[in-house]
């Protein structure tokens, strides 16, 4: 994994890399041009939304220059590390700048989840889409918490979803 992503961000002659998982289809673009923003006017190395959860599970945003990933690549044999491309820059502050952004007070909402990984998550972002979509085609985190928080049955039903890193 870690490979791929240098060699595809080479390909693209880019110097950073935005990360945004597959099983995050309802992240806010205003987020990521806003983390991208941070970045960009830093001398980080890294950037990350997720290090302590301040947002719903699902708008997780990880910013790093390319020439951080591949300093790190060069220094991990551990195969954790291969396949979580940003584990050995996160365990590594002294070695990385890192930004840690956090949520303000009205996107502060850690207890609600909208990635998917399970029936239920699809049952929850379907009614998220179903809600919002046809009033706004470009509806963002904002509208996804109040929509939630408006329907409590809808926000928690997938809450006992076991997720990976959970204990």
């Amino acid at each position: 994994m870690f490979q791929r992503v240098i060699d595809a961000a080479k390909f693209a002659e880019a110097d950073t890399i935005v990360e945004i998982t597959g099983d995050c289809p309802l992240i806010d673009p205003i987020l990521v041009g806003e983390a991208v923003e941070t970045f960009k006017f830093s001398n980080a190395d890294y950037l990350s939304n997720c290090e302590r959860q301040t947002y719903p599970l699902g708008m997780e945003i990880q910013i790093m220059k390319l020439e951080a990933l591949t300093k790190s690549y060069s220094m991990t044999d551990s195969l954790l590390d291969q396949e979580h491309v940003t584990l050995h820059i996160r365990k590594n502050p002294k070695l990385f700048k890192h930004i840690h952004v956090t949520a303000p007070i009205n996107l502060n909402a850690p207890e609600l989840s909208v990635t998917m990984d399970e029936r239920a998550d699809f049952e929850l972002i379907s009614f998220v889409i179903e809600s919002l979509e046809p009033k706004n085609l470009f509806f963002g985190c904002g509208e996804i918490i109040n929509l939630l928080k408006r329907n409590v049955r809808m926000g928690n039903i997938n809450s006992g979803v076991q997720r990976k890193g959970d204990t």
